[in-house]
């Protein structure tokens, strides 16, 4: 059961050694924007389209937006890919019914570059009766505010910043939340997130939900 979860919240443990910050180098310079309503439409339209490749296993589109770094920790491409594939293959006998982001919990402007935590809201069935929900924290990573690359941090911001190193310490990432026997939906309309004692919550977060 625990390998499942860990499976399907895509909660992977990098073993790589940390690597130096990568430019993301994604478009070109005239595609730079500073616009933050733009940049939260784009971070949930891209959010969208990896977790909807990744639900309907295009492992290929899914990779896309992987950061640079977590691909190179767990050895290029092929590797990565190999690995998704193995771990989600495990699921035959799960339906993952929702699997989506939500809440953009925070936009944080670094420099030039850009850095946010957004929700991530999934509901999977096993043997078509048991309900896992779940929401896990994901962090956005741009150099320009246009495309951005994702990646799960359900382990924490240590385990991130080991193989990103340029994670920002001024961002507010929330404890993952999973609960058993409860529709996604019903779990996040009451969802408040819990933050680490080392890292206080902050007192007003900007908040954007994905419309319906």
């Amino acid at each position: 059961m625990k390998l499942l979860i860990a499976v399907i919240l895509i909660t992977i443990t990098y073993t790589g050694v940390a690597q130096t910050g990568t430019t993301l180098n994604t478009t070109a310079k005239n595609t730079r924007t500073t616009d933050e309503t733009v940049i939260r439409k784009n971070i949930l339209s891209q959010a969208t389209t990896m977790l909807k490749a990744l639900k309907s296993k295009d492992y290929t589109t899914f990779l896309t937006f992987q950061h640079p770094d977590v691909i190179k920790a767990v050895g290029g491409d092929t590797s990565f890919l190999r690995f998704i594939k193995e771990q989600m293959a495990k699921l035959n006998n799960t339906q993952i019914v929702i699997m989506e982001p939500a809440t953009i919990r925070q936009v944080l402007r670094i420099g030039t570059t850009w850095q946010c935590v957004i929700d991530q809201i999934t509901e999977m069935r096993m043997d078509s009766s048991t309900i896992i929900s779940s929401v896990v924290p994901l962090i956005g990573f741009s150099d320009d505010g246009t495309t951005w690359k994702f990646i799960d941090a359900s382990n924490g911001a240590e385990k991130v910043k080991s193989v990103i190193p340029s994670l920002s310490n001024l961002l507010y990432i929330p404890y993952k939340k999973n609960q058993f026997g409860v529709d996604v939906q019903s779990l996040y309309k009451d969802y408040t997130p819990e933050y680490p004692e080392t890292t206080p919550a902050p007192s007003t977060p900007t908040q954007s939900k994905k419309k319906k």
